[in-house]
Parts: structure tokens; C-alpha cells; sequence
């Protein structure tokens, strides 16, 4: 296990199943420096979704089954920013089987807006995020 000095502030697993669960389980979390791990499980996923829309991001409507959200909020003070600065947030999803594709969004959830992306055909897909000071929320 590693401790909250080290450069990443948490890892952020999604384990893509073909098991039959209820979308993200759970649907939300809080990371914070006394909870610095989160994980959830998602789908299961009935296919592809070839869908882009005009951001060049997947309509998660037009295609069901084929994306799950997670609600994340972040909260961090001032206090353990300074005390390490070096502190990123690491969003992270992989899958058991290699021959699936997934792409990550971290997107604002009151606007729907991607903050950052990793839509490669790599397995996993990681995005990496600077935490400020407060409350934040994101739709993972």
C-alpha cells in the first residue's frame, strides 16, 4: 500500500465486468486525504458505442448500456495541498478483456463539459488531474 506523501493522491479504478451488475457500483464517492482510494465496478455493457456527437464524445442515450457514470467529488484543503504539493488526482479504467476498447471522460457535471479525456485504445486509459483547494465535482 502506498501512503498519501508519494506523487499520486489516488487511484480511481474502474473493473469493467461482464458480470451482471446494476450500472456503477457504487455510483459515487468523496476522495479526500483520510479516503484516498476509491473503486467501482460498471456495466454490464451489451456493446459498442459508435455514437460521436459534435464534442467527439460518445451519446451515452442514443446507445443504453454502453457507459456508466460515477459521481466524484474531491474534497481537499489548503492545508494538505501545501503540505504536499505534489499531490495529483488519477482517474483510472481498465478492463479484463483486452480485445474491448473504453474510453475515460471526466466531465463538469453541471454542464456536461469534458475536463479531460483518455480515449486511446489503451488498456488502461488514465487521466490525471490537479487538485485545488475545496469541494469539487466530477462525472466520471
Amino acid at each position: 500500500m502506498w501512503k498519501l506523501t508519494r506523487v499520486v493522491l489516488a487511484v480511481f479504478l474502474l473493473f469493467v465486468t461482464t458480470t451482471s451488475v446494476a450500472a456503477a457500483d457504487p455510483d459515487s464517492g468523496t476522495l479526500s486525504p483520510g479516503t484516498p482510494l476509491l473503486n467501482y465496478v460498471g456495466g454490464p455493457y451489451t456493446g459498442a458505442n459508435p455514437s460521436i456527437n459534435v464534442l467527439d464524445e460518445p451519446d451515452c442515450d442514443l446507445i443504453p448500456n454502453t457507459c456508466d457514470d460515477y459521481a466524484l467529488t474531491v474534497d481537499i484543503d489548503q492545508a494538505y495541498l501545501d503540505s504536499v504539493p505534489e499531490a495529483v488526482i488519477s482517474v483510472k479504467i481498465e478492463w479484463p478483456n483486452s480485445l474491448n476498447d473504453f474510453d475515460l471522460f471526466v466531465q463538469n457535471p453541471n454542464t456536461g463539459t469534458t475536463i479531460q479525456r483518455s480515449a486511446s485504445s489503451a488498456d488502461p486509459e488514465i487521466v490525471i488531474l490537479q487538485p485545488a483547494a475545496g469541494v469539487a465535482n466530477y462525472r466520471v
